[in-house]
Parts: C-alpha cells; sequence; structure tokens
C-alpha cells in the first residue's frame, strides 16, 4: 500500500493524473475484498490447524471459482467449454476437500 500511495502521488504531483472518485471507490471495495479473504484465510487455518493444505486449497479454488463467476456475471466475460470444465472440476474439488474434514 504505502508503496501504491508513493505511485500515485508521483503520478497526481508531477504528471497532473487527476484522481477519480470512482477508482478510489473501487479501489477501497477491492481492498475491502482483499482484507475478508485475508481475514476468513486466517479463521480458517485456526479452525483447521491440523491440516493446513486443506484450507490452502480450499481458498485458492474458492477464490477460482467466485472470481471466475464475478467475471462471467458482472463483466459479461466469456468461458470456453475448458473453462467450465476446469470451474466444474475446481468445484468438485472443494467439496472433496471439505468432506474429507468429516
Amino acid at each position: 500500500m504505502t508503496i501504491m500511495i508513493a505511485v500515485v502521488a508521483y503520478e497526481v504531483i508531477l504528471k497532473k493524473i487527476v484522481l477519480k472518485t470512482s477508482n478510489l471507490l473501487f479501489g477501497a471495495l477491492v481492498g475491502m475484498f482483499n482484507f475478508g479473504n485475508i481475514l476468513f484465510y486466517l479463521k480458517a487455518h485456526q479452525d483447521f490447524s491440523e491440516s493446513p493444505s486443506t484450507v490452502f486449497a480450499g481458498m485458492n479454488l474458492g477464490v477460482i471459482i467466485i472470481g471466475s463467476l464475478v467475471g462471467v456475471l458482472i463483466f459479461k466475460e466469456k468461458l470456453s467449454k475448458l473453462n467450465f470444465i476446469g470451474l466444474s472440476l475446481a468445484l468438485v474439488a472443494i467439496v472433496l476437500i471439505v468432506r474429507s474434514q468429516f
């Protein structure tokens, strides 16, 4: 964050780039999602401290699936059949990972 503040300050002061309110708001939104992801990641590691690889795999696959859904639903991205197969396999992997904990 410190580096990016310095980069933005450089661009605003020296390059005379104007900051847009929408960019600041979306940047804050992305930051909140990132903070939430880290918070839930830490909580998952606390709850499943005996199997950190399960948490790591489950969280990473979850981020891929949610990111893909956001891309399709909000940004209207197109997914190929191969993408759908990969996302389906990731979802099956998450279900199997969670199921292995019980």
